[in-house]
């Protein structure tokens, strides 16, 4: 019988493979990435798939809601994914236009960007810095 690997396993699996420059295949090692690398940072966990509009269906792949701080991940970016058509570009851009009207900010990346150290100090960055104005409006 085949053994089950914890995910956490699969997470350090992931990694290693990561390191050495092999190409991960799945959303869900992207993920077990991601959250290990945040955590990492000392980033808290953000809600995966959150609905930001009521009126659509748009989710962000990953966000801090009470910061307004999202997180895409855009794949398919060079192998003719949604993201890359005309139509799912302009789709792209009416919903992330929506997100910054009722004040969001989207951060975007590509799946390579996950193991790259700049992506979390740009998240926690801009984490902090909401805290901080939080922090500054519950003063007045």
């Amino acid at each position: 019988a085949a053994r089950r690997v914890p995910k956490a396993s699969a997470a350090s699996a992931s990694l290693r493979r990561w390191s050495v420059g092999l190409v991960m295949t799945t959303a869900e090692e992207r993920h077990l990435i991601f959250a290990n690398r945040l955590a990492t940072y000392g980033i808290p966990p953000p809600t995966r798939e959150y609905r930001f509009a009521i009126q659509r269906r748009w989710r962000f792949d990953y966000c801090w809601p009470a910061q307004k701080l999202a997180v895409e991940i855009e794949g398919g970016a060079f192998s003719g994914g949604r993201h890359t058509s005309g139509v799912g570009f302009r789709n792209d851009i009416e919903k992330y236009n929506t997100a910054a009207r009722l004040g969001w900010t989207v951060l975007r990346f590509l799946p390579e960007n996950i193991g790259q150290t700049d992506t979390y100090e740009m998240i926690l960055a801009l984490l902090t810095r909401r805290a901080v104005e939080q922090g500054s409006d519950d003063a007045n």
